[in-house]
């Protein structure tokens, strides 16, 4: 019960964050900066799946499992330090779109503050990721089907996935 209150805060607190930098960049800059922040979210949620494709799982289920819940408190840690961590950036180094025309510098002003804010959804997409396959693991049956949750067929609309992707 704890991974899934654990999950939950993670994902609300990086909901609230993107949120948050979608109004600050719609005041502070133009409007269409808000937008930039969804396709931040959606570039650190992809390179952390993409380092999760990357790295070696153990081939044991339960050890995979114990893995990913050890792993989501520190990831969780992780990405509120790298949401402080980001907030201090864009005050450290602002960004001003108003002179980006004729101050060169402010092309990389611009890329460092994207990567700092592109680092807290890495780190949650880390542990979201983790998280997820663990608890899609603890349905899995052996010949790779995924029996879902009573609790969620009326959301998905079947009882089992099957290996090739298809709902029975």
């Amino acid at each position: 019960m704890a991974t899934y209150v654990g999950l939950f805060l993670l994902s609300a607190a990086t909901l609230a964050f993107e949120v948050n930098l979608t109004r600050l960049f719609s005041v502070a800059q133009f409007y269409h900066f808000a937008f930039l922040i969804v396709s931040l979210a959606l570039l650190g949620f992809g390179t952390s799946g993409s380092v999760l494709a990357m790295l070696p799982l153990p081939q044991d289920p339960a050890e995979r499992r114990a893995r990913a819940q050890a792993a989501l408190a520190p990831l969780s840690l992780a990405a509120a330090i790298s949401v402080v961590g980001a907030y201090l950036l864009i005050n450290w180094f602002p960004f001003d779109s108003f002179s980006i025309a004729w101050d060169r510098r402010q092309v990389g002003v611009l890329a460092l503050n994207l990567l700092g804010l592109a680092t807290p959804f890495f780190f949650s997409g880390l542990a979201v990721g983790r998280t997820w396959v663990a608890i899609v693991e603890n349905y899995q049956q052996a010949d790779g089907s995924v029996v879902v949750p009573a609790a969620l067929v009326p959301y998905v609309g079947a009882e089992q996935i099957t290996p090739a992707g298809e709902i029975a």
